[in-house]
């Protein structure tokens, strides 16, 4: 504390803000977010940032046409009508398109179905459509673009062979959008994203009182100081696309993207990032990060698209002829790296419908294996497998209540796709040194149907043998720790074995509470993955009292004295087979 003849001085980093028609404007380089998204402005904005990067960027995708998706709408730009209509493409037939990526929130009784479809071939009367849709197509129509492309309207709703087999053409129709809009400011189809910003004024004058500016030529205006960057972020409690899986996909198959979000409107493709904050070119740096996004620290937002590795894995799934086996054998380790990150990611999202778990992450599969050319097993690649198995479910206290066993699916207990919530790769993925123990005899997995086959499974079956030790329920209370958080430097209790990571809540709270509602001769079994020089890896697995098990949580073996309990692991362990479903 300083003494009383003492001054305490902190140093702040802060911007100087105009505001519109304001004298300073002319003056100032930021300027305050104008409140009508839909402004002329703003739509001038817009089409330079496309303009820019189609013509300019070196490392962006600049083809000016791209082959027209299965159905299309035609907005026909030139013209204020009330009116569009459904354009079936032709096989070959290209085009410019914008893709939209939205929240439905609801359903929508205007999308297209096999009744329907005739008639919108004819017309649409687009007074009739969700607010966000028609904030859609007048977007598009201001970015002199033709087309426009709506998953309601361009997949035929009621069919399910229809809506298999554009699912499966996602990684197409969004890396081929000249623009993905991303409306994030609507939290459902109805609400629409082009509504005035109505917090623009005490977002500011909240941080900082009107200061009087004397502007270069003699004039009286007015300004803000506000921190560095404060506006370049969106606030993420409001931006409920973020919440939905669907849109993660969206995203990461987008080479460019027009977001409007309710703090701004903004723009990121692979060279650099934008915003309507008269911030100007945010250029990337060398790891391929943008620069405002490292002075922010990481806006939660931007980095599910914006951050380095992101990028990188972006250019990797989008440009053609990087390389398949780009870094040799580190490149393919790379990407099964990205892949674990992008689960992660994904699981933060939700889905509607339980049986989309897998499907709303088709499209990205679909890439990977083109990369990898690797078996795709319910969520996991059969190259790397072992280390694709080491996910654990997710535990920050506020979201327990997430975990949980979806009982809809049928997915294998041992893929992440068999429960609800967010789920993590544990640290020991990353480790080049990590001894795999187990081996895996066979694996079987059965899709729903054979035109998905990165979709929705049936059921799935895994053969492994590695070391397995037996131990019954108060067994495994006496010698392990719970893990409640993500953090894993903590040490275990002096008297502990290690950690178990349940993957439901259920087994966790009875865990915590010490509950004995768990039969006492129930059997659990200990099943080593992988081995480093410390620790011991490996699935916690229960008998169904038929010849198979189903996975429970994962464990770890990590103590401070690790060759102790190694050895008490390798006496009262025997070397057998199992299968796990």
């Amino acid at each position: 504390m300083p003494k009383a003849d003492q001054t305490e001085t902190r140093d702040a980093r802060v911007e100087v803000y105009s505001i519109a028609d304001d004298p300073s404007a002319k003056f100032l380089k930021c300027n305050t977010a104008i409140a009508d998204l839909a402004s002329l402005e703003n739509y001038t904005l817009a089409r330079g940032w496309l303009s820019e990067c189609l013509n300019k960027h070196a490392d962006c995708p600049n083809s000016m046409t791209s082959i027209l998706p299965t159905r299309i709408i035609d907005v026909s730009p030139t013209a204020e009508s009330d009116v569009v209509r459904l354009h079936i493409a032709d096989r070959s037939e290209k085009g410019q398109y914008v893709a939209l990526s939205y929240c439905w929130g609801r359903e929508q009784p205007r999308a297209t179905t096999s009744t329907t479809l005739n008639t919108y071939t004819d017309s649409i009367n687009v007074s009739n459509l969700p607010k966000t849709i028609r904030d859609a197509i007048e977007c598009t129509r201001q970015l002199n673009i033709r087309y426009l492309w709506v998953d309601s309207l361009c997949i035929i709703q009621d069919s399910e062979r229809d809506k298999i087999q554009e699912i499966q053409k996602m990684p197409q129709i969004y890396s081929n959008a000249t623009v993905t809009l991303s409306a994030a400011a609507a939290q459902h189809c109805d609400e629409g994203f082009l509504r005035p910003r109505q917090d623009i004024a005490p977002r500011y004058s909240n941080r900082s009182p009107l200061l009087p500016f004397r502007c270069p030529d003699g004039t009286q205006g007015t300004m803000y100081l506000v921190p560095i960057a404060f506006d370049w972020q969106n606030d993420p409690s409001g931006e409920t696309i973020y919440e939905r899986g669907w849109t993660h996909q969206e995203r990461i198959l987008s080479p460019r993207l027009l977001t409007y979000g309710s703090r701004r409107l903004s723009w990121n493709c692979f060279t650099s990032e934008h915003c309507d904050l008269g911030i100007g070119h945010s250029p990337r740096s060398p790891t391929g990060g943008s620069i405002f996004s490292q002075t922010l620290g990481g806006d939660p937002l931007s980095q599910t698209h914006g951050d380095p590795s992101t990028i990188t894995l972006r250019k990797l799934l989008l440009v053609p002829n990087l390389g398949t086996n780009e870094g040799g054998d580190d490149g393919r380790a790379n990407l099964h790296h990205y892949w674990r990150q992008l689960v992660s990611r994904y699981t933060i999202g939700k889905c509607s419908l339980a049986e989309d778990k897998l499907r709303a992450l088709s499209g990205i599969a679909i890439r990977f294996h083109q990369l990898l050319q690797s078996e795709y097993l319910a969520g996991l690649w059969k190259e790397d497998f072992i280390r694709n198995l080491m996910w654990m479910s997710a535990r920050p206290l506020e979201r327990r209540s997430h975990h949980y066993r979806i009982p809809e699916l049928r997915s294998p207990s041992w893929s992440w796709a068999s429960v609800n919530g967010e789920v993590q790769y544990h640290e020991a993925c990353l480790d080049k040194g990590l001894y795999i123990k187990a081996t895996i005899s066979a694996c079987t997995v059965q899709v729903v149907t054979d035109l998905a086959p990165f979709g929705e499974v049936s059921e799935g079956c895994l053969a492994m043998r590695s070391r397995l030790c037996q131990m019954s329920w108060p067994q495994l209370k006496q010698v392990f720790q719970d893990r409640t958080s993500l953090a894993q430097a903590e040490p275990p209790h002096e008297t502990k074995f290690g950690y178990v990571y349940p993957d439901e809540n259920g087994w966790l709270f009875d865990w915590i509470t010490e509950m004995q509602a768990k039969d006492a001769n129930d059997q659990y079994c200990l099943f080593e993955l992988a081995r480093d020089q410390k620790k011991s890896y490996g699935l916690i697995v229960k008998s169904t009292g038929m010849g198979l098990f189903t996975r429970v949580g994962l464990y770890t073996v990590n103590s401070a004295k690790p060759l102790d309990h190694l050895a008490i692991w390798d006496e009262s362990s025997i070397l057998a087979s199992i299968r796990i479903i």
